[in-house]
């Protein structure tokens, strides 16, 4: 009689273990994805704060391109393991060289953002604008030898802040069930004992 019930309520012990484990468990994942959202969120918000201010600042502009090229850079792998040799190779970026109008005449350049394993990619972005022809682009009404072909647009960054911070929401709800789950199975486990 007394072993069958010290194995029976070591059962419902090992039992609420193993549940306040996979809780404990689930509020570790939580807390996790949680802190990576509010990474994402927090860029987010610094690049929706940046292209908002360009958006208000920048002018458009008739950019007349002179030249255009590409340029060699030295590019390194984002996850790089430490045991191979070198991470690092050489990358790729087109870039035009541009006359355009503001209150007076700039001469400036024009960088591709984007860097390419590859010429042949780099080429074909070049293409993208001719030499001696011209094309809209947006230069800084504050600083105007900055000029890029793109207004600045912060909606993308807008909608990155808004769906990561929904995830921190959803993340801190599923942390809070799982902790409330664990501790109402440890009061459970405490009143079957006593």
């Amino acid at each position: 009689g007394g072993n069958s019930q010290l194995q029976i309520e070591g059962n419902i012990s090992e039992m609420g273990v193993d549940k306040k484990g996979t809780y404990y468990a689930i509020s570790i994942c939580g807390c996790g994805l949680g802190i990576i959202f509010l990474v994402a969120g927090l860029v987010g918000v610094v690049l929706f704060q940046s292209e908002s201010r360009k958006s208000l600042v920048y002018l458009k502009s008739d950019c007349f391109v002179n030249s255009s090229g590409i340029t060699q850079y030295e590019c390194e792998e984002e996850h790089c393991a430490e045991s191979k040799p070198s991470c690092k190779y050489a990358c790729y970026s087109a870039y035009w060289a541009v006359t355009y109008s503001t209150p007076t005449y700039y001469y400036s350049f024009i960088n591709d953002t984007s860097k390419y394993r590859s010429t042949e990619n780099a080429r074909h972005s070049q293409r993208q604008y001719k030499p001696d022809q011209v094309y809209n682009c947006w230069y800084d009404g504050d600083f105007p030898n900055v000029v890029q072909w793109n207004f600045p647009n912060p909606q993308p960054w807008k909608v990155v802040m808004g769906v990561s911070f929904t995830f921190v929401f959803i993340c801190i709800l599923m942390i809070a069930f799982s902790l409330y789950r664990a501790n109402r199975k440890n009061q459970m486990d405490y009143s079957r004992i006593h």
